[in-house]
């Protein structure tokens, strides 16, 4: 059992998505590396420190029984003093109780009594040069209630507390690049398909490319330029096998013709022999090469479509075959009977093959009918034509294949096995059939079907 072969549409998907992962993942990588650097040089890179300290402060501010605001000694406390350059902060309540430490710039001091109007702010003192006349300031809810905080200082931030800052514009980051993944990768097995369509267009029509098709060629107009090369190769090779296929063909139908004239020449000695068994066996090897040869002219007519097609009547042309055959099957030691439903049956088709045709099945019948009893040709009014004799008939390991090309009884061996393939081919071209009629009480019996039968 052979394994599946791998998909180049979906190898093209994987590899391209695997590489767009790789990409997204650097492209999340800077922007992320990118994000933290804004957020620590941004506000000369304080921005953090006040994030952080602004946190501190407002959990670490109470009341005490009095109702007086006061700060919580908690390690964040300690550590935020510890780690702090000038640290200040100023802290009131709605009532204007205030808690502070650390000493506000003077300018600062200034401004504090215009703070209770600003909801919340980091500025600048006019006129001043240095960070230190700098201030953050804003309300917040904390545990003694609405406060404002007021304060400044500098000191280092951890990269937790960077990552935390960093992280809403990171996370709409992300989220834009999953869906722009997202989107990809649902896009993607779809364009890749597009592009591939053309390879999905020429396997088709190399799925139709028969031996009685000739001139069939693979489309390159939408066929991928990497494959290109590939597809022109098929078609090469297919002109190649026109061509050998055309000489062929040429060198059958000639030596048709060649060997048409010394059959006739034999047949007509043989028939001048006394006679006998010997001489009626012999009649009928050269009869059978006369069909052989004329068989293979069929074939050539057949292929080069020069049938002509018209109004015929069936029951006329299966009562002259029988006439002109009927000698060789007595010869042969049978009866022949020949029965119509009706003197005209009507069918369209050429002429020259169905005789043919009909030829072909009696010969058959001649042959394998056993060289005894009745062969019976019989025309039905619905246009179908029985050919039947009382032989041996044909065993059911061969019914599936006595109407192949060069299939030949494994007994007998004789003939050449395209007799009865002929015999479908040309019922085909007249859009009928020919089938092997099931469960005969004996024998073997053959029926062309035509299409106004069918």
């Amino acid at each position: 059992m052979t394994s599946r072969p791998p998909s180049l549409r979906w190898r093209l998907v994987r590899g391209l998505a695997a590489a767009q992962t790789a990409m997204i993942a650097v492209a999340g990588l800077v922007i992320f590396l990118l994000v933290i650097k804004a957020t620590v040089e941004f506000s000369n890179g304080n921005v953090a420190y006040e994030s952080q300290t602004l946190e501190t402060l407002t959990q670490s501010v109470a009341r005490d029984r009095q109702g007086r605001l006061f700060m919580r000694a908690s390690a964040d406390m300690a550590a935020l003093r510890a780690k702090s350059t000038g640290l200040w902060f100023v802290i009131r309540d709605t009532h204007g109780q205030s808690v502070s430490e650390g000493t506000p710039p003077s300018r600062i001091r200034a401004a504090l009594s215009l703070l209770p109007l600003v909801e919340s702010a980091t500025f600048d003192v006019a006129g001043a040069s240095s960070t230190d006349n700098r201030a953050s300031v804003g309300w917040v809810e904390t545990d003694a209630g609405r406060v404002q905080i007021a304060f400044w200082g500098q000191g280092p931030v951890s990269a937790w507390e960077l990552m935390r800052l960093a992280s809403p514009v990171l996370w709409q980051t992300l989220l834009i690049i999953a869906l722009v993944a997202v989107s990809t990768m649902l896009v993607m097995p779809l364009a890749v398909k597009r592009g591939l369509r053309g390879l999905d267009t020429a396997a088709q029509e190399a799925s139709t490319i028969d031996f009685h098709r000739t001139g069939q060629r693979l489309t390159l107009s939408e066929v991928p330029a990497e494959v290109a090369p590939f597809v022109t190769a098929i078609n090469d090779a297919l002109q190649r096998l026109d061509t050998a296929l055309a000489k062929h063909k040429r060198f059958i139908a000639d030596a048709a013709h060649e060997l048409r004239t010394p059959v006739a020449i034999l047949t007509t000695r043989l028939s001048a022999l006394p006679a006998g068994p010997l001489r009626t066996r012999l009649m009928e090897d050269a009869v059978r090469l006369g069909a052989l040869t004329g068989q293979l002219l069929d074939i050539q007519r057949l292929d080069s479509g020069t049938m002509v097609f018209s109004r015929l009547n069936l029951a006329a042309i299966a009562e002259r075959v029988v006439l002109d055959l009927a000698p060789l099957a007595f010869a042969a030691g049978y009866e022949v009977a020949f029965e119509t439903d009706s003197a005209v049956v009507h069918v369209d088709g050429d002429e020259v093959s169905i005789e043919r045709a009909l030829t072909n099945l009696i010969q058959n019948a001649i042959s394998y009918g056993g060289r005894q009893g009745t062969i019976t040709i019989r025309v039905s009014a619905a246009g179908t034509v029985d050919v039947a004799d009382e032989g041996r008939g044909v065993k059911d390991s061969e019914r599936e294949r006595i109407f192949e090309a060069f299939h030949r009884d494994s007994k007998d061996g004789r003939g050449a096995g395209l007799g009865l393939d002929l015999v479908q081919t040309i019922m085909r071209h007249h859009g009928g059939s020919v089938l092997l009629v099931p469960d005969t009480a004996a024998g073997a019996c053959f029926r062309l079907v035509f299409a106004a039968a069918a």
